[in-house]
């Protein structure tokens, strides 16, 4: 477990001057807390030789109280830093789904090289976090750090930069003491990763305009008021915008027709919607969890039940330019009811469905029936089983692993659907033309 994690382009590492930085950093901050400071953060220029990066990346950020971007144009353009700052922002959103508490405040910018000059664009999801610090004067708001960390030799710039040091350690050792996150299992799936500095369903850089954010404090030492955030809102999409609906088709029983089959019906209730496989960890039906992926991807979800008219339900899906997610609990393969159901599904391969089957990890008892339930599951969609990866996804063990499962198949169906579609190239408009590129599959954090 690490308190700090810094997430930054290893192109801005030239010379050494990062770590650099972070050692001043985790040094300053182990005076001010008694904490060692080699256990203190993460960056992954730390990393050994036959080291599982993925599994180490991970858990650093599944157990890090504070995340710290270093912010560069170099650092905005690297996808994989926009993967670290998505996955811990999702810890911050599961915080509050979990807790009802407001938005914790643990992702603490440190400028690295000027962006906030006008000239540049910055994401929307950087734009919206106050990077700037008062005390800490005009030429770090303007400049950034890697000037003052070649210079902090220097006799003139030695004293600022020490300043600084002493001013970042000293909020950053406030925010370990009250970071409210728990520790979380991170999948090792970076592939699966959103990017956030990109718009979740076409890929493309979501920025804010040049020049939007807030210009540095007045010479007097008072901050001007932060402005209002910008906010992703949903909005009417146009047709090269893709689907904007997408119903969320809950496959489970009820409580009632689970009892022949299962000895804890706990996780069931009166209706499929009621199902609730991750209990007694996370007791919210799984249909909530769909629910704030979709929203937060900007779509407009639609709650449906598996019955036998699921044909004419996926008819209508296709029709309408929808998308449509089951989520199949996989005792639904015994009931007798829904096998014709998804036999049907079966025979249908379209561009617009997916399947998300969650399994608890600590549910026992269908622990002790995986091998069959498997098998049953394969042997009815076997077509879906064989050809529809990566939009069918099983044993999804914990929420978090259901979430990003999800955003994946939300995202690669909207891919699909979109680039099936006729390409209307629009009239007498100048600028960049519409593109939707796959997303990259990294390697991991590289230095170049």
């Amino acid at each position: 477990m690490v308190q700090l994690f810094l997430s930054f382009s290893g192109e801005d590492n030239g010379n050494g001057l990062v770590s650099d930085f972070f050692n001043d950093l985790c040094t300053e901050i182990g005076h001010i807390t008694a904490l060692a400071p080699d256990r203190l953060g993460y960056n992954y220029l730390d990393m050994r030789t036959a080291m599982r990066w993925r599994r180490e990346l991970s858990e650093a950020l599944g157990s890090c109280k504070v995340f710290i971007p270093l912010y560069s144009p170099r650092y905005f353009a690297s996808p994989f830093c926009g993967k670290e700052w998505w996955a811990f922002s999702r810890r911050q959103a599961d915080h509050i789904l979990g807790t009802a508490d407001p938005e914790p405040e643990m992702i603490f910018p440190v400028i690295w090289e000027g962006v906030f000059d006008g000239r540049r664009s910055v994401p929307k999801a950087a734009a919206d976090i106050w990077a700037k610090q008062p005390d800490l004067g005009d030429r770090y708001a303007e400049r950034g750090l890697r000037q003052l960390v070649q210079l902090k030799h220097n006799k003139e710039y030695s004293p600022l930069y020490q300043e600084i040091i002493f001013a970042l350690g000293k909020r950053l050792a406030e925010l370990i003491d009250d970071s409210p996150l728990a520790a979380s299992v991170m999948s090792e799936d970076f592939d699966s990763f959103g990017n956030a500095f990109c718009d979740p369903l076409t890929g493309q850089k979501d920025t804010a305009a040049a020049g939007a954010v807030a210009t540095p404090a007045t010479a007097a030492g008072s901050s001007r008021e932060r402005p209002a955030s910008p906010r992703l809102v949903p909005g009417p999409r146009t047709s090269l915008s893709g689907p904007k609906h997408v119903r969320l088709v809950v496959a489970s029983g009820t409580q009632e027709d689970l009892s022949g089959l299962r000895e804890d019906t706990t996780p069931y209730g009166d209706r499929q919607h009621d199902w609730a496989p991750y209990t007694p960890d996370h007791p919210d039906p799984v249909l909530m969890y769909a629910v704030e992926v979709a929203s937060e991807l900007r779509l407009m979800p639609h709650p449906e039940e598996f019955d036998g008219e699921v044909a004419q339900l996926l008819d209508k899906v296709e029709a309408d330019n929808e998308l449509a997610v089951i989520i199949l609990d996989p005792w639904t393969i015994r009931l007798r009811d829904r096998q014709a159901a998804l036999d049907e599904y079966d025979k249908r391969l379209t561009m617009n469905t997916g399947m998300a089957v969650p399994q608890n990890a600590s549910d026992t008892e269908t622990a002790a029936h995986t091998d069959a339930l498997r098998q049953q599951l394969l042997s009815a969609l076997g077509r879906h089983a064989q050809l529809r990866e990566p939009v069918f996804k099983m044993s999804l063990k914990t929420v978090a692993a259901f979430k990003d499962a999800l955003r994946q198949i939300l995202v690669e169906l909207t891919r699909q659907v979109m680039m099936q579609a006729p390409q209307v190239r629009p009239a007498l408009r100048s600028g960049p033309g519409v593109s939707f590129d796959s997303r990259p599959f990294l390697d991991g954090p590289s230095e170049g």
